[in-house]
């Protein structure tokens, strides 16, 4: 089991990185994650393309919906940096 505590936006996780080695080395089959935004915050099915394309499938546990100012919110945070 993976498991990363920092946000979806982080490209650099320990985690995430160990993941794409695990896949990238067709080490599993299945990629069982909570929910879509714990992977990546944007560009979900971008990931999802790559990991079939190496046969490899995501399968999401929970399906919350999520508005569209809440995705907003988290970009500007995780975005923006004042000085």
């Amino acid at each position: 089991m993976l498991k990363d505590v920092a946000s979806g936006l982080n490209t650099q996780r320990k985690g995430l990185l160990r993941l794409f080695k695990l896949v990238e080395g067709r080490s599993t089959d299945v990629v069982l994650i909570t929910y879509k935004d714990r992977l990546t915050r944007f560009g979900f099915e971008h990931l999802e393309e790559f990991f079939l394309s190496i046969g490899v499938m995501i399968e999401v546990v929970f399906e919350p919906k999520e508005t569209t100012q809440e995705l907003i919110e988290d970009y500007i945070h995780n975005n923006f940096f004042c000085w």
